[in-house]
């Protein structure tokens, strides 16, 4: 079953709420690493302050639209539409 319209506005705003505060994001394509490559990834980067966090492309599309900080980081996300 897929995510609810409501379930989808709490990923946004949790996308925002990450962006607010970040100084730097990193957009990769973590297809091929296994649970326990990103587990490890996640692991690292908590020390230092840092999080992973994976989502959609459109709802970080979505979360970055308007904000003259973050809107460039679109052109990192792969468009799967036609």
């Amino acid at each position: 079953m897929g995510r609810t319209q409501e379930n989808k506005a709490e990923v946004i705003a949790d996308i925002k709420d990450l962006f607010k505060d970040a100084q730097l994001a990193v957009a990769i394509d973590y297809q091929g690493l296994s649970v326990a490559e990103i587990t490890d990834l996640r692991r690292r980067l908590r020390p230092l302050g840092g999080t992973c966090k994976i989502a959609k492309n459109t709802l970080v599309r979505i979360a970055v639209e308007g904000d003259d900080n973050w809107q460039p980081m679109q052109e990192f996300l792969k468009d799967l539409l036609p």
